[in-house]
């Protein structure tokens, strides 16, 4: 079965491709994460909100926070 698999170039191509889409969607995960840590408490910080204790919604969460 793993000589039929790396013989067929149709495979390889797929293979690759996948490979190449992982890459992609490794990096943009982690733009995404990054700015949600990042740039959120930025930009809400300039828009006049400020940040809330961090026990004020559960304790030892650091997923969640709370703006007023």
């Amino acid at each position: 079965m793993n000589e039929i698999w790396q013989e067929n170039k149709h495979i390889k191509l797929a293979l690759n491709r996948l490979g190449q889409a992982s890459v992609v969607f490794f990096v943009l995960i982690v733009v995404v994460v990054s700015a949600n840590y990042v740039a959120w408490p930025i930009r809400a910080t300039h828009s006049g909100y400020q940040s809330c204790p961090d026990f004020t919604l559960l304790h030892n969460e650091s997923f969640a926070t709370a703006w007023v």
